[in-house]
């Protein structure tokens, strides 16, 4: 009997530990997956940088960003880039290892093309650095990140932007604008060249656009305001689509939505066709002759599979 006690005792004891291994070890596995989404670390900034690159006759900027927030300004006649670089860490000093060695990079591609690089590769999400680019006017911009929000102003040559998860918003651009968003809201404002954007997942706003516009959304509404274009080409697939015209339309805008409302806003003086279509809501089109000329070279076509259609008259600001 005191044999088969002291057996008992050994195995009781053998499972407590068992117990107290397995929950030492899911202990440390938790705290080791809080670490690697980083809950239980916080962000520290541990390097800024100003740094200047010779554009040495290249027309054309490409910068990268992978995590942080990525700005293009007028400046010249260098290229000047402002980095602010945070790390994730239990204390400074980790955040500090983390980062060892990161900076702004710049290389020569081709002849008239300089690429500037901030976090790319093998960056992860512990990592973050916003760019300020500083770069003369006349050159042509290319920027994306894939986590961060990009803003473009004041550029007399074309700009193409493409940004994963973050809003983009793009000013003051007398040239051509493209933009492709995965995740994230779009803003257009002062543009006179073509703006052509395409978004995944997002709202996007667009005024005081002077060049054609071709704009498709897959989830979310679009607004256009002040629109001085003569040709306008908006499709969304889910979310309403609202076109506001800052002076007297006469060309052409072609406006689809295949879960959302369409309206379209004309001033005094305009003069297209109007063919409206709606499969599964209403119609509504009062505009008068001195509002809109039904005749003419100008055509305003509206589509909607469930939503309503409604033709305005403008107010004074479109």
């Amino acid at each position: 009997m005191r044999g088969r006690a002291v057996g008992v005792l050994i195995a009781v004891l053998a499972v407590v530990g068992l117990l107290v291994l397995a929950r030492a070890g899911a202990r440390y596995a938790w705290h080791g997956f809080l670490d690697t989404i980083g809950w239980r670390m916080s962000w520290f900034e541990v390097k800024r940088e100003s740094r200047s690159f010779d554009l040495a006759g290249a027309q054309t900027l490409v910068v990268e960003n992978r995590f942080g927030q990525l700005e293009v300004l007028c400046g010249g006649p260098e290229v000047r880039v402002e980095s602010v670089l945070r790390a994730q860490g239990r204390e400074v000093t980790e955040a500090r290892r983390r980062a060892a060695g990161l900076r702004v990079q710049a290389v020569r591609e081709e002849a008239h093309t300089l690429r500037i690089t901030g976090l790319c590769g093998d960056a992860d999400h512990h990592l973050c650095m916003d760019l300020t680019v500083y770069a003369p006017p006349e050159v042509a911009v290319y920027a994306s990140t894939t986590a961060g929000d990009v803003a473009v102003r004041d550029r007399a040559a074309p700009v193409s932007i493409r940004a994963t998860a973050g809003g983009v918003e793009v000013s003051g651009c007398s040239q051509g604008v493209t933009v492709e968003a995965v995740a994230g809201g779009i803003n257009v404002r002062s543009v006179s060249g073509p703006v052509t954007i395409q978004c995944a997942a997002g709202d996007t706003t667009v005024e005081g656009a002077q060049g054609p516009i071709d704009i498709y959304c897959k989830a979310g509404q679009a607004v256009l305001r002040g629109i001085r274009s003569d040709r306008v080409n908006a499709v969304v697939s889910c979310g309403n689509l609202e076109i506001g015209f800052a002076e007297p339309f006469s060309g052409t805008c072609t406006a689809e939505s295949s879960t959302g409302n369409i309206t379209i806003a004309v001033p005094k003086g305009s003069c297209a066709r109007v063919v409206s279509e709606a499969s599964l809501g209403s119609i509504t089109d009062n505009l008068q002759s001195d509002v809109l000329c039904r005749e003419g070279p100008g055509l305003i076509q509206m589509k909607a599979s469930v939503g309503s259609i409604s033709l305005l008259e403008a107010t004074p600001d479109g």
